[in-house]
């Protein structure tokens, strides 16, 4: 789901690569501890920054803990940022009851609204998603209430009729975050569709700008399709990222596409994962088992877990290929 992208808009087979991008994959930096020195407006502007795939001061757990601090922090402002937070922590049900009560205290935010719509579609309720994208219309835009609509018709109706849109849009043109959003779109629909060549046409002039995770979770996907994991994990390690800077879903993509650069990392990770908060990350975990390290049964595992936690179609087609995989073993 791409909404995230959008959720601030008015504050956004195989091949080995060369050792040498080593050099640009760091350890945490120890800064953490200047996280209560940070004003709160200081605090929110590195939450906001936080979304994107990007170095960061420090990392998401941490801003999170500190957020949580605050709650002598009276202020509206502050439920939707914990909302948000919540939501890139995959807490999912926690996120919407807090953001719904921020909108008792501020109905039009558009932000809100968008994370909103956002939540209530990894949760399935689609009809509620699209009432809320719906209601943009009135208090922000039509544009921005139409390809919000777009985004939650894409989890659960037919492609076509939707590329078929996106591919005449005129809201793909230019570099606001809106085209970057709606041309994401339009990519995420060519890839579900299996057109990955036009996906990959589609989002590659994208790839120079300050992404989201979802940007890049659909450029490694469709690279990855096409057979080219190298060119994938050659441009991501020219973002010189920390390693808590990366997301789980990308560390194994990555661990994927380049086991013998990434396998140690992706395993520390998923380890960490099993350890503490594993539900939460049961996406991650069933690409790893079953694209990192061929397990399909445990992997079919988290995978069902997913579903119970998301209704998004990404996470739906991996259970039924997995599901596809252990049946068609069974039958030979």
């Amino acid at each position: 789901m791409k909404l995230a992208t959008l959720s601030f808009l008015f504050a956004a087979t195989v091949s080995m690569p060369c050792t040498a991008h080593l050099e640009h994959i760091h350890e945490p930096k120890s800064q953490e501890t200047r996280l209560n020195d940070l004003s709160f407006d200081e605090l929110v502007e590195h939450i906001a920054g936080n979304k994107f795939v990007t170095p960061q001061p420090f990392t998401h757990k941490a801003l999170s803990k500190e957020l949580a601090k605050r709650t002598s922090d009276d202020r509206p402002i502050s439920h939707f940022w914990r909302a948000s937070m919540l939501q890139r922590a995959h807490h999912f049900q926690p996120a919407l009851s807090t953001l719904e009560h921020y909108l008792t205290l501020r109905p039009s935010d558009a932000n809100a609204l968008l994370l909103k719509a956002n939540i209530e579609t990894v949760l399935g309720s689609f009809d509620k998603a699209l009432a809320t994208c719906l209601s943009l219309a009135t208090k922000h835009s039509v544009d921005l209430a139409m390809v919000c609509t777009l985004d939650v018709k894409m989890q659960s109706e037919p492609l076509q009729p939707i590329i078929t849109r996106l591919a005449h849009s005129p809201l793909r043109e230019g570099n606001s975050e809106l085209a970057y959003f709606t041309q994401e779109l339009f990519a995420t629909a060519l890839y579900f569709d299996g057109q990955y060549l036009a996906a990959k046409q589609a989002l590659t002039p994208m790839m120079g700008a300050k992404l989201s995770s979802s940007t890049w979770l659909l450029f490694a996907d469709t690279l990855l399709a096409l057979g080219q994991a190298q060119q994938f994990v050659e441009q991501f390690s020219r973002l010189k990222l920390n390693i808590d800077d990366i997301p789980d879903a990308l560390i194994v993509r990555l661990a994927h596409a380049a086991p013998k650069q990434w396998l140690a990392r992706a395993q520390q990770r998923m380890a960490h994962r099993l350890a503490d908060d594993a539900n939460n990350y049961a996406d991650a975990l069933a690409y790893y088992f079953y694209h990192v390290v061929d397990d399909p049964i445990t992997a079919l595992h988290w995978a069902k877990q997913q579903t119970h936690i998301s209704a998004l179609k990404v996470d739906t087609m991996l259970y039924e290929q997995i599901q596809s995989e252990l049946r068609a073993q069974t039958i030979n």
